[in-house]
């Protein structure tokens, strides 16, 4: 582990100074032009750098990733270890019981196996206060692969990668988030023997619900179930994760709040429009940061797609300093202008109308996750290819908490 972390930190260094290198090479070419600006060729060397220093972030950010995974298998070691031996055989008793199902079905599952998945089921059941599947339906799904699930969830949803609060609950009944709205009153001072005048605080409250989504069939051949060297649960947990991280983003980001989860983008407010389509402007990105209270600017940040962080490493600040700045340090987040940023490819982009960036504290978005996925195996459907389905079923929610005070502004383009 501490070679990688010495090769992470090597590989910023290294960004970090590809990215001066870059900077000056436009700087002196844009100063040495008489009209300010690269000429063809010039631009073509200035993206081809850019295009350098995008490719040490794309592996900088496979690096972590990998460290991540490492340092999380090493604190779920020490977990189970804490947690004692008896728990630890219990886990692994269901996830065999759990395997033998995926592999060859209820009817191939025997007897002491089958009465663990039943009794597992029921005890999910008996939290969620919600019927389940029969004895010939799916299972619930695992903790340890349900976790897993969620955690690779965060490489396909936009969402999750920033500061937003996740909310897990084991059953989906409606959560009422309570709302207060309290800026508009100030205290006082008094004179000797004055009573205290009275404000009373307004108190509101949002409903997050927990909406049910579908990974759709996934098809697995019998050769790959028979193959006892295959690790069929790992292979369901990261087809289960990248659908449903997907479908999830996307309902996140821009979901109705009518029948579906609230997205992000829905629930902003605008901060500042552009004054045209396709661009954006130093002064512009200082309006949108501008727009947000001072106390929800301590812990902000910037979501938009990649397009759009393209156009944002391509402006400069009042004194020619580029607004985009990489991380140097060990998980030290690339900024612009001071603020970490999160790509989420289900924003609009900079056409005409679009709400192309988000800014303000995440912590004010809110994910439901509710636990107890199931797993469904259809045996009979894809017989004449000799595979079997498989389809899982995973309940999640999101909601934009404001009461009032916008704590998440957009920046929409102008108007065709």
């Amino acid at each position: 582990m501490a070679q990688r972390f010495d090769k992470i930190v090597e590989m910023r260094k290294k960004r970090k100074t590809l990215w001066e290198e870059t900077r000056k090479y436009r700087e002196e070419k844009e100063a040495a032009n008489e009209d300010g600006k690269l000429t063809s060729e010039e631009l073509r060397s200035y993206n081809e750098r850019l295009d350098g220093v995008e490719k040490l972030t794309g592996d900088i950010e496979a690096a972590e990733r990998e460290l991540a995974i490492e340092e999380r298998m090493l604190e779920e070691d020490a977990r189970k270890k804490d947690e004692g031996r008896q728990q630890e055989e219990e886990h692994d008793t269901y996830r065999s019981a759990f395997d033998s199902y995926l592999r060859n079905g209820l009817s191939g599952v025997s007897a002491e196996h089958r009465s663990i998945l039943m009794e597992h089921h029921k005890e999910v059941e008996g939290r969620a206060l919600s019927v389940g599947t029969d004895s010939t339906g799916g299972y619930t799904v695992p903790d340890e692969m349900a976790s897993g699930i969620v955690d690779a969830m965060k490489q396909f949803n936009g969402p999750r990668q920033s500061r937003a609060e996740v909310i897990t609950t084991t059953n989906g009944r409606d959560i009422q988030i309570p709302t207060g709205n309290d800026t508009e009153n100030v205290g006082e001072i008094l004179s000797e023997n004055t009573a205290a005048g009275e404000k009373d605080l307004t108190f509101g409250s949002k409903n997050l619900y927990a909406y049910m989504f579908s990974s759709k069939i996934i098809r697995v051949s019998y050769q790959l179930l028979q193959d006892s060297g295959v690790d069929i649960e790992a292979y369901l947990r990261a087809k289960i994760a990248e659908r449903i991280g997907r479908a999830t983003s996307a309902y996140f980001t821009t979901g109705t709040g009518s029948e579906q989860p609230q997205g992000i983008v829905t629930g902003s407010v605008l901060g500042k429009t552009a004054a045209a389509a396709g661009a954006l402007s130093y002064d512009e990105v200082i309006d949108l940061i501008h727009s947000i209270d001072p106390s929800y600017r301590l812990n902000a940040e910037l979501m938009f797609n990649d397009g759009t962080l393209k156009a944002f490493k391509k402006l400069k600040d009042s004194q020619g300093r580029p607004l985009w700045l990489p991380g140097v340090a060990l998980r030290e987040p690339d900024t612009i202008n001071g603020y970490k940023y999160i790509i989420n490819q289900n924003m609009a982009g900079m056409e005409a109308g679009e709400k192309a960036v988000l800014f303000g504290d995440m912590s004010a978005f809110k994910i439901r996750d509710v636990t107890g996925g199931i797993i469904l195996r259809l045996t009979e459907r894809y017989a004449e290819y000799a595979q079997v389905g498989f389809i899982a079923f995973f309940r999640h929610g999101s909601l934009l908490v404001d009461a009032g005070t916008h704590p998440i502004k957009h920046l929409a383009m102008a108007a065709a």
